[in-house]
């Protein structure tokens, strides 16, 4: 592949990265390997060490007892960067290292190169990808980092003109001005400029509302996330109904504290086997998702995709066939179409249309 990509000293900024020469919406622009990475804390037991595929069936290191494969070849592979890790963690048993610290021994024991997150953006581990650090923010980017396995792939997601900066966001877009500034600032140490911060162009919608009734959606958001990350789904759903049945009728849909929650309830329904209680809370974030990924974006369509896998379960398959169709139109672009997601939708759709044909003729007959 013909390098698309090259450093640059951007006005203000500092190195950036720009595109070589111009680029079509969807287009490949940058893939390539981590100098090091590992699985984050929270998936140590659910996602393999070496190739970060998830399973419930992952074979454990004898020595730490903290390591997981998803076999001998995965394990074997794996083995360069794991064996010096491997004694330190049985010396700190039962206590694991966070995830930057296990990075850094990473960078330090490899002596050659050998956030990341899978396709439906679930993060999986942490890596270090010299390149792309050099990519700046925007809270309106032309570009969008996505992870299939340890490689990393950059596209566009608009049209770029050659010598354009290329530029990905560091933030979740479902913040208002303040909050995405306020979280750069701590993190990142900059204060954003972009013309999204300038105009603050969505505030209106994103704080839509009585703002009593959404300050107190706002105030239970982080309580009801770390109830997620213990997966409390019964205790999530009952707050959940509760806060929605109380402030619902005052703050619309679009509200983004609103839309958390909306979010929140609709993981544990699913979670909990609830699938069409799931559907309803789910319907609802669409619209949302749509006004705020106006561009092509990899969150709609999980969330189209997330939305489609419940109504083909329940037998929805009209509705469903068309919500796996603006998914696929959304991941061909954000994804590519050799993505494991990708192939799937589109068998899914083969498989839709397949079906109904068949009802069709049926009823002909």
């Amino acid at each position: 592949m013909a390098l698309r990509v090259e450093r640059f000293i951007a006005r203000g900024k500092g190195n950036g990265l720009r595109a070589v020469g111009s680029a079509a919406t969807g287009e490949l622009l940058y893939t390539g390997s981590p100098l090091a990475c590992c699985v984050s804390k929270n998936c140590l037991s659910s996602a393999c060490h070496n190739c970060f595929a998830r399973s419930d069936s992952l074979q454990r290191c004898s020595q730490c007892k903290i390591a997981r494969y998803c076999n001998v070849r995965c394990q074997k592979q794996a083995w360069l960067e794991h064996k010096r890790e491997c004694k330190y963690f049985k010396s700190l048993q039962p206590r694991v290292p966070p995830d930057s610290v296990r990075l850094a021994a990473r960078i330090i024991f490899t002596p050659v190169p050998p956030g990341l997150s899978d396709g439906e953006l679930q993060e999986i581990g942490v890596g270090l990808y010299p390149s792309m650090s050099l990519l700046n923010h925007n809270c309106r980017p032309n570009c969008v980092m996505l992870f299939e396995g340890k490689t990393i792939y950059l596209r566009a997601i608009r049209d770029i003109q050659a010598q354009e900066e290329l530029t990905i966001s560091y933030t979740d877009a479902l913040f208002p001005r303040a909050e995405r500034c306020r979280r750069l600032q701590e993190q990142y140490h900059f204060l954003c400029v972009c013309q999204h911060c300038s105009t603050a162009e969505q505030d209106a919608d994103m704080l839509a509302g009585d703002e009593e009734a959404w300050i107190s959606l706002k105030d239970a958001v982080p309580r009801l996330e770390s109830l997620q990350l213990e997966q409390k789904w019964d205790q999530i759903l009952t707050e959940c109904q509760a806060l929605v049945g109380r402030h619902g009728g005052a703050v619309p849909d679009r509200n983004v504290y609103l839309l958390r929650l909306l979010d929140l309830a609709l993981d544990a329904c699913i979670s909990l086997g609830q699938f069409e209680r799931a559907l309803l809370w789910g319907r609802r974030t669409l619209e949302p998702y749509e006004l705020y990924y106006s561009d092509p974006h990899p969150a709609r369509a999980v969330q189209l995709m997330r939305v489609g896998k419940l109504q083909r379960c329940l037998g929805r398959v009209d509705e469903a066939l068309e919500t796996f169709r603006q998914a696929y139109d959304i991941m061909k672009v954000t994804h590519g179409s050799d993505h494991t997601l990708t192939n799937e939708l589109r068998g899914s759709l083969e498989e839709f249309r397949a079906e109904l044909n068949c009802t069709a003729a049926r009823k002909r007959r």
